[in-house]
This record gives C-alpha cells, sequence and structure tokens, in this order.
C-alpha cells in the first residue's frame, strides 16, 4: 500500500473521534473562511476601483492638454486658448474618427 494514501485516509476518515479528525475538520474550515473572505475583499476592492476610475474619468476626461513648460513647479500657469488652437479644434473637429472635442468644465 501506497504511504501517502494510507496517511490521508487515515485523516479524511479518522476511526472514531480521534483529535487528528477535529484538527483536519477546523484547519478545512479555516481554509475555506480565509477563502471566502479573500474572494468577497476582491470583489469589493474591484467596485471601489470602478468607482474611483468612474469618478476621475468624470471630472477629468481621458487626455488632458497643457502647454509645455520646463519649470518644476507643481502648478502650471493657466492655458490661454489664442486663435491657433481655436483653429487646430476647428480642423480636429472635421476629423470623422474624432467623435467630438470639449472644452475642460463642459459636459459633452
Amino acid at each position: 500500500m501506497n504511504l501517502l494514501r494510507f496517511v490521508a485516509a487515515r485523516l479524511v476518515r479518522p476511526e472514531g473521534g480521534s483529535f487528528s479528525a477535529t484538527i483536519h475538520g477546523i484547519a478545512v474550515a479555516s481554509v475555506a473562511i480565509g477563502l471566502a473572505a479573500s474572494i468577497i475583499s476582491f470583489l469589493i476592492m474591484e467596485g471601489f476601483r470602478d468607482t474611483v476610475v468612474g469618478k476621475i474619468y468624470g471630472f477629468s476626461g481621458h487626455l488632458l492638454v497643457t502647454r509645455l513648460s520646463l519649470n518644476n513647479s507643481v502648478e502650471e500657469p493657466p492655458f490661454d486658448i489664442t486663435q491657433q488652437l481655436r483653429n487646430v479644434a476647428a480642423r480636429a473637429a472635421q476629423h470623422k474618427a474624432l467623435p467630438g472635442i470639449c472644452p475642460p468644465g463642459r459636459a459633452y
């Protein structure tokens, strides 16, 4: 008889109410509870991630256009919308591949 099968059979189906059967039952129950808790926490965190990503995209959008500057400050100077930028936006709006262009702060 295989030694591993013999030990496994003794642990799974012990004779009577032995101490190893109690320990085995506790171990199986604790693994099941731990697995259920990890699955539930994973699902909750995925829901929070989807909510946060939705709020971020609802606030700022997928693409943010800023001007190129070489300063290392955290706060950027305001972006001036000049006639050249308006011309670029008008030309970009004519492309059929773009669904639409909207300035920041306005709903599309």
